[in-house]
């Protein structure tokens, strides 16, 4: 059985007790993510320690004993779901070779390796989560990390302190971990404040005292996009009209990406993991999101105390492709360059 090394205490005070649950694929079995959880539970923040781990399959799923452990502190609610609904089977990777590990790893990734929100939402603070439960130089603890991961994965990871890696193939073998440290997420039903101080500590200092207007453009972003605004070029252009500056946030590295958030008052953007870069915002920024009213940005929001914005665009809420009114988007930028006159934050006024 798991032990928890606790960094900081959930809002309740109760410690943390580990969910390990039979493996199951297409079954009736309720997910244990939601059962008995409300909206808005905070669970502690630190690190299970565990021998005879096994880390397997493309999204890191953990198992102890052949079971899986499948605790909401390490698994997000998103990708239970698509367990319970068969569409992700974690016991297939079970079959690969297996690999054994002796040294200490911290387990961290997930999700998170091809989609740059979730890596920085959740696979980087558990860099930091882990880092302060064990009380060790980031130098001397190593981290489980797949071999296939980006390059801008690599640096998110050592931009939150991560400086060794033990990496492994997702696809072709499966790893025990003699002695394993699993870090938890950052959140469950909703964000530990101790993140505050985590993403403090990661984002970068301010490069200049100039504090800029900026819109985030998806639409050169050399990834699979779900979603698409189809008038970008024309929406970008009347932003750069506005006088604020087009940004490719792909095109940069992660780090100049946190300082550019840093650094600026207005951020505008299509809604996306480009957009979640606002975790390293300043508490005065306004971030104005395109396309998507996010209950995850808000709560990055609240989280961070920054303010945001949504425009709906035009369409039906979950559409693949959506539309923005020209003028309307006009109308929003004014005010929301209205709200951050002189770089300070002033009431948003109808139009």
């Amino acid at each position: 059985m798991p032990q928890f090394i606790e960094a900081y205490p959930a809002a309740d005070g109760r410690p943390l007790r580990p969910l390990i649950a039979p493996q199951f694929t297409n079954s009736w079995f309720r997910n244990a993510h939601k059962y008995g959880c409300t909206f808005g539970r905070v669970h502690a923040l630190g690190v299970w320690a565990a021998e005879d781990l096994t880390v397997a399959g493309v999204h890191s799923h953990l198992f102890l004993g052949g079971e899986r452990f499948s605790d909401s502190s390490v698994l997000a609610g998103y990708v239970e779901d698509l367990v319970c609904d068969g569409r992700v089977r974690p016991g297939d990777a079970l079959t690969l070779p297996e690999r054994i590990i002796e040294d200490p790893v911290v387990v961290f990734m997930g999700w998170g390796k091809t989609v740059f929100g979730h890596c920085l939402i959740e696979a980087a603070p558990r860099i930091a989560i882990a880092i302060a439960a064990l009380g060790a130089p980031a130098g001397e603890l190593s981290f489980l990390l797949a071999r296939d991961a980006s390059d801008w994965f690599r640096q998110a990871a050592t931009l939150a302190g991560a400086r060794r890696f033990v990496e492994y193939d997702q696809d072709t073998e499966r790893v025990l971990l003699r002695k394993a440290f699993v870090a938890t997420l950052p959140m469950a039903g909703a964000w530990h404040p101790a993140c505050n101080e985590i993403y403090d500590a990661i984002r970068p200092s301010r490069s200049s005292a100039e504090r800029e207007s900026i819109f985030v453009t998806r639409r050169r972003a050399r990834v699979t996009r779900a979603i698409d605004l189809r008038n970008a070029e024309e929406i970008e252009g009347v932003a750069e009209r506005t006088g604020l500056r087009v940004v490719s946030p792909e095109s940069m590295p992660v780090a100049a990406q946190a300082t550019m958030f840093a650094n600026a008052r207005l951020v505008v953007g299509e809604y996306g993991s480009a957009l979640m870069n606002a975790v390293f915002s300043q508490p005065d920024a306004l971030v104005g999101a395109i396309g998507w009213r996010s209950r995850t940005l808000s709560a990055i929001s609240a989280l961070r105390g920054f303010r945001v914005s949504y425009l709906d665009p035009i369409g039906s809420p979950g559409d693949q492709d959506y539309s923005v009114d020209r003028d309307v988007f006009a109308r929003w930028l004014d005010a929301l360059l209205e709200a951050t006159e002189g770089g300070r934050m002033a009431p948003v006024r109808s139009k």
